[in-house]
């Protein structure tokens, strides 16, 4: 992926597997100073070069910067394609927020012209819901579940990125009403072999 086509999910992706904060700034650093989050990111990379800031304490205050930056967009997308104000998704107090993305990054419309997003407060019912809607969405599509948790009073976000694969392999192997595994806190690893790396994780084929 390069500068000019670089989004922000690309660009969190990126950092989350990043091996070194040193290495990784260098590598994406016209991004960094020029692209759409700059104005966030920019000033911890100048931090960095200060020696006001370690690299590594930099590079996951930018992750939580950019997380910060996809929820606002999101949402901000999701109020402009409901056509009639009453539609539009109502704030909630629910752990996960999940929702289905065109090629594009932008909230999908189901076939009523409703955005396909929603609230639910399991991890089981989240996933459950996005994996129906992903079986039918367009082969380009993706889903997100942002799980929004308190740590230390500290409001945080975890998104995890679900591919339509992977969506239609679970029904397909399972069932619509097959067993799910929850997400597991306290370690690295998560349900279906995933390994968690700071605030973003991603589902493995199969």
């Amino acid at each position: 992926m390069t500068t000019r086509n670089m989004t922000p999910r690309g660009f969190l992706a990126k950092a989350n597997s990043a091996k070194s904060a040193q290495a990784f700034f260098e590598a994406h650093k016209e991004y960094i100073l020029t692209g759409e989050i700059a104005p966030l990111v920019a000033p911890l990379l100048a931090a960095v070069k200060r020696g006001d800031m370690f690299p590594t304490v930099a590079l996951n205050a930018i992750k939580q910067a950019v997380v910060a930056h996809i929820m606002l967009a999101a949402t901000t997308k999701a109020k402009a394609a409901v056509a009639k104000p009453a539609k539009a998704p109502a704030k909630s107090n629910l752990a996960y927020r999940v929702e289905v993305l065109d090629k594009n990054d932008d909230i999908a419309l189901g076939d009523n012209g409703d955005p396909l997003i929603t609230f639910c407060d399991k991890w089981q019912d989240a996933e459950r819901w996005l994996d129906r809607k992903l079986f039918a969405a367009a082969p380009s599509d993706h889903g997100e579940i942002t799980h929004r948790y308190v740590v230390n009073g500290e409001s945080k976000n975890k998104i995890h990125f679900v591919t339509r694969e992977d969506a239609m392999a679970r029904i397909l192997h399972k069932g619509p009403m097959g067993a799910f595994k929850s997400l597991k806190y306290g370690g690295s690893k998560l349900g279906f072999g995933v390994k968690a790396k700071n605030d973003v994780s991603k589902f493995s084929k199969g």
